[in-house]
């Protein structure tokens, strides 16, 4: 449900019975369901196991675990997706996700939202500094979806050789994203 404009209340106007029916309650009724809605569509997705990204390449990451989802009328993942996050409705979203890289001596790493497989558009790109200590991009975006739309994160890295990202915990790569609101 789309948010509703406030009623402006004129100086000295009684509120009865029939205008609290017909304009504050379902005012309130509506925009508390908005703002609902809003932590309802909450998503957070993780690697189990580290995945290998290789040299040189754009590789979509496929999580394949759900570390919670909150979403009271509707999936916006599912594991046969792989790496899919769907729209569920039409709105603003906002996107955020870390790529905990393993240890390596060279390179550079990158994190790349992209959108319905043909648009990317936030590319988070570092060079590895102290690669002793592994490495993480971090990126995130708020973007304006239609219905069925999907994003999903790309890696990509020039180590010289296929480089894992890390899986299992406490250092795991993992994906978070919301619905926001209405699209503007």
């Amino acid at each position: 449900m789309a948010w509703v404009s406030p009623r402006t209340w004129t100086s000295g106007e009684t509120l009865s019975g029939s205008t609290a029916a017909s304009g504050l309650n379902v005012q309130l009724s509506g925009n508390l369901s908005a703002m609902r809605n809003c932590w309802d569509m909450l998503v957070r997705l993780s690697l189990s196991a580290n995945h290998s990204i290789a040299n040189s390449a754009n590789t979509s990451v496929v999580w394949d675990t759900m570390d919670f989802e909150a979403s009271s009328n509707t999936t916006m993942w599912a594991a046969a997706s792989g790496a899919r996050l769907i729209a569920p409705v039409a709105g603003r979203y906002e996107l955020a996700g870390t790529l905990e890289w393993v240890s390596n001596t060279s390179g550079a790493r990158a994190s790349i939202w992209s959108m319905n497989g043909t648009t990317d558009y936030q590319i988070s790109a570092d060079i590895c500094i102290n690669p002793n200590k592994g490495f993480n991009n971090s990126i995130g975006a708020l973007v304006n979806l239609t219905t069925a739309d999907h994003v999903q994160i790309k890696a990509w890295q020039n180590s010289g050789a296929a480089l894992n990202l890390h899986g299992g915990t406490p250092d795991r790569s993992h994906v978070c994203w919301r619905f926001v609101g209405a699209a503007s």
